[in-house]
């Protein structure tokens, strides 16, 4: 099965030798302007392993061998520290807290962006 729906590609994040799901990360390619969004997820038994981080390297890695892409955004919620280390250990640049970003549980959250361009992938996806 392709993993593209529209302009969204969803991936699991496996362990292939025991068959086991330990997350999710998705791609959001924008229509123009060589722009995405990744977002990503791990169950709390995976976390603190590495997961997050090897599975959105090799996001990077294989969305910037599409052509035209030229950035990737994330946006992470205030609070989720770890999401937060995920992105700085992947190259991202934190951008900035964009306030009220989005509304979640009844109320708006401010969500941090992080960003990695096509010039950042030689230095860190080694």
């Amino acid at each position: 099965m392709h993993p593209w729906t529209d302009r969204l590609a969803r991936f699991a994040i496996a362990d292939d030798e025991h068959h086991t799901l330990l997350g999710q990360i998705a791609f959001w390619l924008e229509e123009s302007g060589g722009r995405a969004l990744a977002g990503f997820w791990v169950l709390p038994s995976q976390r603190q392993h590495g997961v997050a981080t090897t599975a959105l390297k090799l996001l990077c890695s294989w969305a910037f061998g599409l052509p035209g892409l030229e950035r990737m955004g994330l946006l992470i919620n205030l609070d989720n520290s770890a999401s937060q280390r995920v992105a700085t250990k992947c190259g991202f640049t934190r951008e900035g807290i964009l306030r009220g970003y989005e509304e979640a549980r009844g109320a708006r959250q401010d969500l941090i962006s992080y960003s990695i361009l096509r010039t950042d992938i030689s230095r860190t996806h080694r």
